[in-house]
């Protein structure tokens, strides 16, 4: 359940996700499994050394999270509300950023929140280009540009998500 994800109890973290296909994925499919990021897909029949590779990948998925959560809750997010932004900026950038896309896209959010806006739309775009399908990179740049003033920037982002995840 999600509300293990963050939980203090490390051992209550220890989830890893896999969704069992017994189908052809569809575009939707990959739309939502893109949006959820934590989703090992295996495709039945279902082999063991299949499950075995998968349940590895689950597994290295999942430390990863738990890595960016403590990263997140217990270093960054104390760091800003005691005020301390430029440490935490440099522990975004050091320690976030390395841990992927879910690094850098929280390191752009964390950048806007304490006004850095040039940094975060450049790391926003870089996201966008590595992943144009994710709808939540498209939606974070069309809330900054909709903040900037940037009325026609933000209607194409915000387009571009719901391409993205039209069912969504």
């Amino acid at each position: 359940c999600s509300s293990d994800l963050q939980h203090e109890i490390e051992s209550r973290r220890g989830t890893a996700f896999i969704l069992a296909a017994g189908r052809k994925r569809t575009g939707a499919d990959d739309a939502l499994i893109n949006e959820l990021e934590d989703v090992g897909i295996i495709s039945k029949p279902i082999n063991i050394p299949q499950l075995l590779t998968t349940m590895a990948k689950s597994k290295d998925v999942n430390d990863q999270r738990n890595k960016f959560i403590e990263l997140d809750t217990k270093i960054v997010g104390p760091l800003l509300r005691n005020g301390k932004v430029e440490k935490a900026l440099g522990i975004a950038k050091e320690k976030l950023e390395p841990l992927g896309n879910r690094g850098r896209f929280k390191s752009a959010q964390i950048h806007h929140e304490v006004e850095k806006t040039d940094y975060a739309v450049r790391v926003l775009k870089q996201l966008i280009e590595d992943e144009p399908k994710n709808m939540k990179y498209h939606n974070e740049m069309g809330r900054i540009q909709l903040e900037l003033g940037n009325n026609e920037a933000a209607r194409a982002s915000f387009e571009l998500a719901d391409k993205a995840a039209p069912m969504n």
